[in-house]
Protein backbone atom coordinates (compact mmCIF):
# COMPACT_ATOMS: atom_id res chain seq x y z
CA UNK A 1 0.00 0.00 0.00
CA UNK A 2 1.40 3.34 -1.09
CA UNK A 3 1.70 5.90 1.70
CA UNK A 4 1.33 9.60 0.81
CA UNK A 5 3.36 11.67 3.21
CA UNK A 6 2.45 15.21 4.25
CA UNK A 7 5.44 16.44 2.27
CA UNK A 8 4.25 14.71 -0.91
CA UNK A 9 0.73 16.00 -0.39
CA UNK A 10 2.05 19.52 0.01
CA UNK A 11 4.11 19.16 -3.17
CA UNK A 12 1.03 17.97 -5.04
CA UNK A 13 -0.98 20.98 -3.87
CA UNK A 14 1.81 23.34 -4.88
CA UNK A 15 2.06 21.68 -8.30
CA UNK A 16 -1.70 22.02 -8.83
CA UNK A 17 -1.57 25.67 -7.79
CA UNK A 18 1.25 26.28 -10.25
CA UNK A 19 -0.73 24.65 -13.07
CA UNK A 20 -3.79 26.79 -12.30
CA UNK A 21 -1.66 29.93 -12.18
CA UNK A 22 -0.14 29.10 -15.59
CA UNK A 23 -3.64 28.52 -17.01
CA UNK A 24 -4.80 31.88 -15.69
CA UNK A 25 -1.77 33.64 -17.12
CA UNK A 26 -2.34 31.94 -20.47
CA UNK A 27 -5.96 33.08 -20.56
CA UNK A 28 -5.01 36.59 -19.52
CA UNK A 29 -2.37 36.82 -22.23
CA UNK A 30 -5.13 36.99 -24.85
CA UNK A 31 -5.75 40.59 -23.82
CA UNK A 32 -2.39 41.38 -22.28
CA UNK A 33 0.94 40.72 -23.98
CA UNK A 34 4.37 42.14 -23.34
CA UNK A 35 3.15 44.45 -20.59
CA UNK A 36 0.46 46.00 -22.79
CA UNK A 37 -3.31 45.73 -23.08
CA UNK A 38 -5.71 47.22 -25.58
CA UNK A 39 -9.04 49.01 -25.28
CA UNK A 40 -11.25 50.47 -28.02
CA UNK A 41 -13.27 53.61 -27.24
CA UNK A 42 -15.69 55.61 -29.37
CA UNK A 43 -18.07 58.56 -29.47
CA UNK A 44 -21.30 59.18 -31.36
CA UNK A 45 -23.93 61.91 -31.28
CA UNK A 46 -27.17 59.93 -31.67
CA UNK A 47 -29.00 62.75 -33.53
CA UNK A 48 -31.79 62.31 -30.95
CA UNK A 49 -35.15 61.19 -32.38
CA UNK A 50 -34.70 62.50 -35.90
CA UNK A 51 -35.82 60.66 -39.03
CA UNK A 52 -35.63 56.89 -39.39
CA UNK A 53 -34.43 56.35 -35.82
CA UNK A 54 -34.93 52.61 -35.76
CA UNK A 55 -33.13 52.13 -39.07
CA UNK A 56 -30.30 54.29 -37.76
CA UNK A 57 -30.32 52.30 -34.52
CA UNK A 58 -29.69 49.03 -36.37
CA UNK A 59 -26.64 50.46 -38.11
CA UNK A 60 -25.22 52.11 -34.97
CA UNK A 61 -25.43 48.77 -33.13
CA UNK A 62 -23.76 47.01 -36.07
CA UNK A 63 -20.87 49.48 -36.07
CA UNK A 64 -20.33 49.04 -32.33
CA UNK A 65 -20.12 45.25 -32.70
CA UNK A 66 -18.17 45.20 -35.98
CA UNK A 67 -15.50 47.53 -34.59
CA UNK A 68 -15.27 45.62 -31.30
CA UNK A 69 -15.86 48.82 -29.33
CA UNK A 70 -15.32 48.31 -25.60
CA UNK A 71 -16.63 51.65 -24.31
CA UNK A 72 -18.66 54.26 -26.17
CA UNK A 73 -19.91 57.69 -25.10
CA UNK A 74 -23.34 58.68 -26.43
CA UNK A 75 -24.75 62.18 -26.81
CA UNK A 76 -28.29 63.35 -27.63
CA UNK A 77 -29.85 60.24 -26.10
CA UNK A 78 -33.60 60.82 -25.89
CA UNK A 79 -36.61 59.39 -24.12
CA UNK A 80 -40.10 60.42 -25.22
CA UNK A 81 -42.78 59.73 -22.62
CA UNK A 82 -45.98 59.21 -24.52
CA UNK A 83 -47.92 56.38 -26.09
CA UNK A 84 -45.81 55.01 -28.90
CA UNK A 85 -42.81 56.94 -27.61
CA UNK A 86 -39.25 55.71 -27.39
CA UNK A 87 -36.25 55.16 -25.17
CA UNK A 88 -33.18 55.30 -27.40
CA UNK A 89 -30.79 53.85 -24.84
CA UNK A 90 -32.80 50.76 -23.93
CA UNK A 91 -33.54 50.16 -27.61
CA UNK A 92 -29.82 50.32 -28.41
CA UNK A 93 -28.97 47.96 -25.54
CA UNK A 94 -31.48 45.44 -26.89
CA UNK A 95 -29.44 45.27 -30.12
CA UNK A 96 -26.05 44.77 -28.42
CA UNK A 97 -24.54 41.61 -26.88
CA UNK A 98 -25.54 41.03 -23.27
CA UNK A 99 -22.06 41.77 -21.91
CA UNK A 100 -22.65 45.51 -22.44
CA UNK A 101 -24.01 47.65 -19.60
CA UNK A 102 -24.58 51.40 -19.27
CA UNK A 103 -24.89 54.45 -17.08
CA UNK A 104 -27.07 57.41 -18.05
CA UNK A 105 -27.78 60.92 -16.81
CA UNK A 106 -30.30 63.41 -18.16
CA UNK A 107 -29.53 67.11 -18.42
CA UNK A 108 -32.47 68.52 -20.33
CA UNK A 109 -36.24 68.09 -20.40
CA UNK A 110 -38.14 69.62 -23.31
CA UNK A 111 -41.89 69.96 -23.73
CA UNK A 112 -44.70 70.94 -21.39
CA UNK A 113 -47.09 68.15 -20.35
CA UNK A 114 -49.44 70.78 -18.89
CA UNK A 115 -50.03 72.04 -22.42
CA UNK A 116 -50.51 68.65 -23.97
CA UNK A 117 -46.94 68.30 -25.20
CA UNK A 118 -44.94 65.12 -24.74
CA UNK A 119 -42.14 65.12 -22.18
CA UNK A 120 -38.85 64.72 -24.06
CA UNK A 121 -35.79 63.97 -21.96
CA UNK A 122 -32.22 64.20 -23.28
CA UNK A 123 -28.99 63.04 -21.70
CA UNK A 124 -25.60 61.36 -22.00
CA UNK A 125 -24.69 57.69 -21.63
CA UNK A 126 -21.63 55.48 -21.27
CA UNK A 127 -22.04 51.98 -22.71
CA UNK A 128 -19.33 49.51 -21.76
CA UNK A 129 -18.33 45.84 -21.94
CA UNK A 130 -16.58 46.37 -18.61
CA UNK A 131 -18.05 47.15 -15.21
CA UNK A 132 -18.59 50.86 -14.59
CA UNK A 133 -17.89 51.96 -11.04
CA UNK A 134 -17.96 55.23 -9.11
CA UNK A 135 -20.12 57.36 -11.42
CA UNK A 136 -19.79 61.17 -11.14
CA UNK A 137 -21.83 63.88 -12.85
CA UNK A 138 -20.94 67.48 -13.58
CA UNK A 139 -24.14 69.44 -14.27
CA UNK A 140 -23.10 72.70 -15.93
CA UNK A 141 -25.43 75.65 -15.51
CA UNK A 142 -25.07 78.38 -18.12
CA UNK A 143 -23.81 81.69 -16.73
CA UNK A 144 -24.64 83.58 -19.91
CA UNK A 145 -28.01 84.42 -21.46
CA UNK A 146 -27.62 81.24 -23.50
CA UNK A 147 -30.04 78.55 -22.27
CA UNK A 148 -27.49 75.78 -22.88
CA UNK A 149 -27.13 73.94 -19.58
CA UNK A 150 -24.81 71.01 -20.18
CA UNK A 151 -23.35 67.87 -18.60
CA UNK A 152 -20.13 65.89 -18.28
CA UNK A 153 -20.66 62.25 -17.23
CA UNK A 154 -17.81 60.28 -15.67
CA UNK A 155 -17.48 56.55 -15.00
CA UNK A 156 -14.55 54.67 -13.51
CA UNK A 157 -14.30 51.60 -15.76
CA UNK A 158 -12.74 48.41 -14.38
CA UNK A 159 -10.86 46.87 -17.32
CA UNK A 160 -9.58 43.98 -15.23
CA UNK A 161 -5.98 44.73 -16.14
CA UNK A 162 -6.33 48.44 -15.37
CA UNK A 163 -8.78 51.21 -14.47
CA UNK A 164 -9.92 53.77 -17.05
CA UNK A 165 -11.34 57.13 -15.98
CA UNK A 166 -13.86 57.74 -18.77
CA UNK A 167 -15.73 60.99 -19.53
CA UNK A 168 -18.38 61.90 -22.09
CA UNK A 169 -19.62 65.44 -22.69
CA UNK A 170 -21.80 67.46 -25.05
CA UNK A 171 -20.69 71.08 -24.96
CA UNK A 172 -22.46 74.37 -25.61
CA UNK A 173 -22.41 76.16 -28.96
CA UNK A 174 -22.03 79.72 -27.66
CA UNK A 175 -18.26 80.51 -27.56
CA UNK A 176 -18.23 82.34 -24.22
CA UNK A 177 -20.50 79.74 -22.64
CA UNK A 178 -18.19 77.04 -23.99
CA UNK A 179 -15.16 78.69 -22.38
CA UNK A 180 -16.82 78.65 -18.97
CA UNK A 181 -17.91 75.04 -19.30
CA UNK A 182 -14.57 73.70 -20.56
CA UNK A 183 -12.87 75.33 -17.59
CA UNK A 184 -15.28 73.41 -15.36
CA UNK A 185 -14.62 70.18 -17.25
CA UNK A 186 -10.87 70.64 -16.81
CA UNK A 187 -11.28 71.03 -13.05
CA UNK A 188 -13.62 68.00 -13.02
CA UNK A 189 -11.12 65.77 -14.83
CA UNK A 190 -8.17 67.01 -12.77
CA UNK A 191 -9.81 65.41 -9.73
CA UNK A 192 -8.67 62.00 -11.05
CA UNK A 193 -5.63 63.12 -13.06
CA UNK A 194 -3.45 60.37 -11.58
CA UNK A 195 -5.45 57.79 -13.59
CA UNK A 196 -5.55 56.91 -17.28
CA UNK A 197 -8.24 59.21 -18.69
CA UNK A 198 -10.35 59.48 -21.83
CA UNK A 199 -12.52 62.55 -22.44
CA UNK A 200 -14.70 62.41 -25.55
CA UNK A 201 -17.92 63.67 -27.05
CA UNK A 202 -19.42 66.44 -29.13
CA UNK A 203 -17.42 69.51 -28.09
CA UNK A 204 -19.17 71.81 -30.59
CA UNK A 205 -15.76 73.24 -31.44
CA UNK A 206 -15.28 74.84 -34.84
CA UNK A 207 -12.36 76.14 -36.86
CA UNK A 208 -13.09 79.81 -36.12
CA UNK A 209 -12.97 79.39 -32.33
CA UNK A 210 -10.74 76.52 -31.10
CA UNK A 211 -9.60 78.11 -27.85
CA UNK A 212 -11.66 76.14 -25.31
CA UNK A 213 -10.14 72.94 -26.74
CA UNK A 214 -6.66 74.48 -26.55
CA UNK A 215 -7.28 74.88 -22.84
CA UNK A 216 -7.45 71.08 -22.52
CA UNK A 217 -4.51 70.24 -24.77
CA UNK A 218 -1.91 72.94 -24.01
CA UNK A 219 0.48 73.38 -21.11
CA UNK A 220 0.31 77.12 -21.67
CA UNK A 221 -3.43 77.53 -21.36
CA UNK A 222 -4.73 80.32 -23.59
CA UNK A 223 -2.21 83.11 -23.07
CA UNK A 224 -0.03 82.17 -26.05
CA UNK A 225 -2.92 82.92 -28.43
CA UNK A 226 -3.01 86.64 -27.72
CA UNK A 227 -0.45 87.50 -30.40
CA UNK A 228 -2.49 85.70 -33.06
CA UNK A 229 -4.94 88.59 -33.18
CA UNK A 230 -2.57 91.31 -34.36
CA UNK A 231 -3.49 93.01 -37.68
CA UNK A 232 -6.51 90.82 -38.31
CA UNK A 233 -9.61 91.54 -40.36
CA UNK A 234 -13.00 92.51 -38.94
CA UNK A 235 -14.29 88.97 -38.50
CA UNK A 236 -11.19 87.97 -36.58
CA UNK A 237 -11.38 91.14 -34.49
CA UNK A 238 -14.91 90.15 -33.54
CA UNK A 239 -13.58 86.74 -32.53
CA UNK A 240 -10.89 88.50 -30.50
CA UNK A 241 -13.59 90.12 -28.38
CA UNK A 242 -15.04 86.69 -27.67
CA UNK A 243 -11.56 85.35 -27.00
CA UNK A 244 -10.86 88.10 -24.46
CA UNK A 245 -14.04 87.11 -22.64
CA UNK A 246 -12.88 83.52 -22.78
CA UNK A 247 -9.55 84.39 -21.17
CA UNK A 248 -11.23 86.37 -18.40
CA UNK A 249 -13.55 83.46 -17.63
CA UNK A 250 -10.74 80.90 -17.61
CA UNK A 251 -8.19 82.99 -15.74
CA UNK A 252 -6.54 80.78 -13.09
CA UNK A 253 -8.57 77.77 -14.27
CA UNK A 254 -5.75 76.01 -16.08
CA UNK A 255 -3.58 73.97 -13.75
CA UNK A 256 -0.09 72.55 -14.34
CA UNK A 257 -1.35 68.99 -14.65
CA UNK A 258 -0.47 67.08 -17.80
CA UNK A 259 -2.41 68.27 -20.86
CA UNK A 260 -4.77 65.99 -22.75
CA UNK A 261 -3.80 64.72 -26.21
CA UNK A 262 -6.19 65.13 -29.15
CA UNK A 263 -6.02 61.61 -30.59
CA UNK A 264 -6.87 62.63 -34.16
CA UNK A 265 -4.25 65.38 -34.32
CA UNK A 266 -1.72 63.03 -32.70
CA UNK A 267 -2.22 60.20 -35.20
CA UNK A 268 -3.43 61.91 -38.37
CA UNK A 269 -1.54 65.20 -38.22
CA UNK A 270 -2.98 67.50 -40.90
CA UNK A 271 -5.78 65.24 -42.16
CA UNK A 272 -9.12 67.04 -41.65
CA UNK A 273 -10.97 64.20 -39.90
CA UNK A 274 -14.37 65.79 -40.46
CA UNK A 275 -17.09 64.39 -38.21
CA UNK A 276 -19.87 66.87 -39.00
CA UNK A 277 -22.00 67.06 -40.96
CA UNK A 278 -23.01 63.99 -42.94
CA UNK A 279 -25.58 66.25 -44.59
CA UNK A 280 -24.68 69.17 -46.80
CA UNK A 281 -26.50 71.91 -44.91
CA UNK A 282 -23.42 73.24 -43.06
CA UNK A 283 -19.67 73.58 -43.50
CA UNK A 284 -17.61 70.52 -42.60
CA UNK A 285 -15.93 70.53 -39.17
CA UNK A 286 -14.54 68.30 -36.40
CA UNK A 287 -16.60 68.83 -33.23
CA UNK A 288 -16.49 65.15 -32.24
CA UNK A 289 -13.17 64.39 -30.57
CA UNK A 290 -11.40 61.91 -28.33
CA UNK A 291 -8.84 63.28 -25.86
CA UNK A 292 -6.66 61.13 -23.62
CA UNK A 293 -3.87 61.42 -21.07
CA UNK A 294 -1.88 58.76 -19.26
CA UNK A 295 -1.88 58.30 -15.52
CA UNK A 296 0.94 58.61 -13.02
CA UNK A 297 1.79 54.91 -12.91
CA UNK A 298 0.61 53.90 -16.39
CA UNK A 299 0.55 55.46 -19.82
CA UNK A 300 -1.35 55.27 -23.11
CA UNK A 301 -0.27 54.67 -26.67
CA UNK A 302 -2.80 55.71 -29.31
CA UNK A 303 -2.62 53.01 -31.98
CA UNK A 304 -5.26 53.91 -34.54
CA UNK A 305 -8.21 56.25 -35.00
CA UNK A 306 -10.99 56.17 -37.58
CA UNK A 307 -14.03 58.22 -38.52
CA UNK A 308 -16.87 55.93 -39.60
CA UNK A 309 -20.60 56.17 -40.28
CA UNK A 310 -20.19 58.47 -43.27
CA UNK A 311 -22.10 56.35 -45.78
CA UNK A 312 -25.89 56.38 -46.26
CA UNK A 313 -28.03 53.62 -44.81
CA UNK A 314 -28.59 50.92 -47.46
CA UNK A 315 -31.93 51.37 -49.17
CA UNK A 316 -32.72 54.70 -47.51
CA UNK A 317 -31.24 57.26 -49.87
CA UNK A 318 -29.55 60.22 -48.23
CA UNK A 319 -30.03 59.08 -44.61
CA UNK A 320 -27.08 58.37 -42.31
CA UNK A 321 -26.60 56.98 -38.79
CA UNK A 322 -26.59 60.59 -37.57
CA UNK A 323 -25.76 64.09 -38.73
CA UNK A 324 -22.47 63.36 -36.91
CA UNK A 325 -20.00 60.58 -37.65
CA UNK A 326 -18.64 58.06 -35.16
CA UNK A 327 -15.02 58.36 -34.00
CA UNK A 328 -13.26 55.14 -32.92
CA UNK A 329 -9.89 55.05 -31.13
CA UNK A 330 -7.74 52.02 -30.34
CA UNK A 331 -5.57 52.58 -27.28
CA UNK A 332 -2.82 50.48 -25.76
CA UNK A 333 -2.28 50.76 -22.02
CA UNK A 334 1.27 50.25 -20.81
CA UNK A 335 1.11 47.94 -17.79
Amino acid sequence: MRVITKKKALMAVLALSLILMIMNLSAFSKSKTGGRAGVVVATINMYNSNKLWRERLERIAQLIVENNIDIIGLQEVRTIEKEGGLNQLTELMSKLPTDYSYVYEKFMVVGDPNQGGAVVEEGLAIVSKYKINSVRKLHQISKTKNWNNRLCLNGLVDLGFSVLDFYVTHQAIDPVDQCQKMGEVLTFTNHNAMLNQVLLGDFNTYYDFPYPMDLMTSNDGLSFHHNKFQNKNCNQECQKAKFDQCVSILDNKHSNKRPFVDAWEHLKNDEPGHTFTNYKDQDMSRPDRILFRGGVEQDFIAQDIQVIGDTPLPGHGDVYISDHRMVVLQLTIML
